[in-house]
């Protein structure tokens, strides 16, 4: 037991925890750039044009940088407010999952220091219930946004939309966690007030 309390304090924790922290920040250059792209698209949509070529890539002198997933037309000033929104609406929820993750991994580290190897708290069953509900949300978000683009682009060869189940199922696997975390909380309750 004291092992695992020593290896979670000095290695695993402190990394994720700023490797969360990193992916969270890095999700909040993201939507600012996405608030560029629709800021952009509403005053002057043709100079965006130039910029993004139609495989969602930001050509900057010898370098191309990859923005959005899939091909889109980007001719309208109507699919690239769409791809700012997609790139807003996903990073936000991104952050949102990394940042309660990270809260998540220091609360562990808080709770080691003080209270010994303390996991099942109601705080952690809260924000485990966060990040399964955002994953599954996220995985609607994308597929609700492909499908938007790809009946608005009607392509010749047919519209294949795929829902994403794996990251719906790994939603669902945190929400089953989360449940685990309360029954954990209800155990240590019953073991609390036995001594």
């Amino acid at each position: 037991m004291t092992s695992l309390k020593n290896s979670l304090k000095k290695d695993i924790v402190p990394s994720t925890i700023i490797i969360t922290k990193i992916v969270e920040i890095f999700q909040y250059v993201v939507i600012i750039i996405g608030l560029l792209t629709i800021g952009l698209a509403m005053l002057n949509g043709d100079y965006l044009t130039n910029v993004i070529n139609n495989n969602g890539f930001i050509t900057l002198g010898n370098f191309e940088i990859q923005i959005f997933s899939f091909g889109t037309d980007f001719s309208t000033n109507f699919s690239l407010v769409l791809q700012g929104l997609f790139m807003i609406s996903i990073a936000t929820t991104l952050a949102i999952i990394f940042r309660n993750i990270n809260v998540i991994l220091k609360s562990l580290t808080t709770n080691v220091e003080s209270e010994g190897l303390r996991v099942f708290t109601n705080d952690t069953k809260h924000r485990l219930n966060v990040v399964g509900t955002l994953v599954i949300c996220l995985s609607l978000i994308s597929f609700i946004f492909e499908a938007i683009i790809q009946f608005s682009n009607f392509a010749d060869e047919g519209v294949f939309i795929e829902l994403p189940l794996t990251s719906i199922f790994l939603g669902l696997l945190v929400l089953c966690i989360a449940q685990v975390v309360e029954h954990g909380i209800r155990l240590q309750e019953d073991v609390d007030g036995l001594i």
